[in-house]
């Protein structure tokens, strides 16, 4: 097994061409409203405007339409605590909510990157995988959509988990 340093080492060009590109793609959203879903998930939820016990309690047992008096499907607790997160940070300001969508597409790049290296002992090919991830049309909605943050994610926790146990 290769030790972190070895790793970073080998690979750390490669990782920060990764980022160099995430950030340079995806700066251009910093600046985009909030919209659609964004107003009940953030702006009219009072539940993600203040941290108190109350409100916690909220989220672990309410839908994501309860705190504008709606009822959904839908049960999302953890993307409601990084709602509340980027509540506490910049009220909302719109900034903070991109550049975690952001970090975390760039974070999922870096994730693929290392476990397509590990399992094809192939730097090249990892970082070509890595590279068409981080850039595919098909991730943009996810990334420049706040409300489309649950789905970057949860492939975060995935491949976390995936690392934690490989």
């Amino acid at each position: 097994m290769e030790t972190k340093q070895r790793f970073l080492k080998e690979n750390g060009g490669y990782m920060l061409v990764l980022v160099l590109a995430g950030l340079f793609l995806y700066a251009f959203n910093l600046h985009n409203p909030l919209f659609w879903d964004d107003a009940d998930w953030i702006l009219n939820n009072p539940a993600v405007h203040a941290l108190t016990w109350t409100n916690i309690k909220f989220i672990f047992s309410h839908d994501v339409l309860a705190g504008i008096g709606l009822v959904s499907n839908y049960y999302r607790p953890f993307l409601f605590l990084t709602f509340l997160g980027n509540w506490l940070v910049s009220g909302p300001s719109p900034v903070s909510y991109h550049l975690v969508n952001n970090f975390i597409h760039i974070g999922n790049s870096i994730l693929l990157f290392y476990l397509v290296r590990r399992w094809l002992k192939n730097s090249h090919a990892a970082f070509l995988a890595a590279l068409v991830f981080l850039i595919h049309p098909l991730q943009t909605e996810a990334v420049t959509y706040i409300s489309g943050r649950g789905d970057s994610l949860s492939l975060l926790c995935m491949l976390g988990g995936i690392v934690f146990l490989a």
